[in-house]
């Protein structure tokens, strides 16, 4: 940690102090003609060291975002008294897909769950398939999900996030029952 904290500032420094040396070439001229035998250099300076600069800070913001960086857990933590539970991001998708295909109004469901810090932010894009009101669709699903995740893993701030992708429009067919045959799967 404290060798990335390093690295970090090491790079920050060298990029101001390339940028600062853009703005102030004739100074620094001086000082590179008096190591490099009083050659000449015909190219622009100020744009190199200025370009240089803006590179070592964009490399640093990038080690930066690295380290200490939002990262995607795979996996949610929780401790009892008796050790620590751990539960795959993957079975809680499952379970908020479950739950989704339950209602026959959302189909091609697809949860994505993020585990980012002490939340749980999802998001589950879907069709709509039917002509409902769409806002308290949405909010009954959520507090659904809610209330499931809450029982299973206890007091977490939840986000849901709902994309709707495609709303299908038209008229309702009416379904057919169709005939049971007796002893048809055997």
């Amino acid at each position: 940690m404290i060798l990335n904290l390093i690295c970090i500032l090491f790079f920050l420094i060298f990029g101001i102090l390339f940028i600062s040396l853009a703005y102030n070439p004739d100074y620094f001229l001086s000082l590179i003609n008096n190591f490099i035998l009083e050659k000449k250099f015909i190219f622009n300076l100020r744009v190199q060291f200025a370009s240089i600069g803006v590179i070592f800070i964009l490399f640093a913001l990038k080690i930066f975002g690295i380290f200490f960086g939002f990262r995607k857990e795979k996996v949610i933590k929780l401790n009892t008294k008796e050790g620590e539970l751990v539960i795959f991001i993957s079975a809680i998708e499952d379970i908020i897909t479950r739950l989704l295909n339950s209602k026959k109004e959302l189909t091609h469901i697809r949860p994505q769950v993020k585990m980012v810090k002490k939340n749980i932010d999802i998001v589950i894009k879907g069709n709509l398939t039917s002509e409902i009101n769409i806002l308290d669709f949405v909010s009954d699903a959520q507090r659904e999900i809610k209330e499931r995740l809450n029982n299973i893993l206890g007091d977490k701030e939840i986000k849901i996030k709902f994309e709707i992708r495609k709303i299908s429009v038209g008229k309702n067919k009416p379904t057919i029952e169709e005939v049971q045959i007796p002893f048809r799967n055997y």
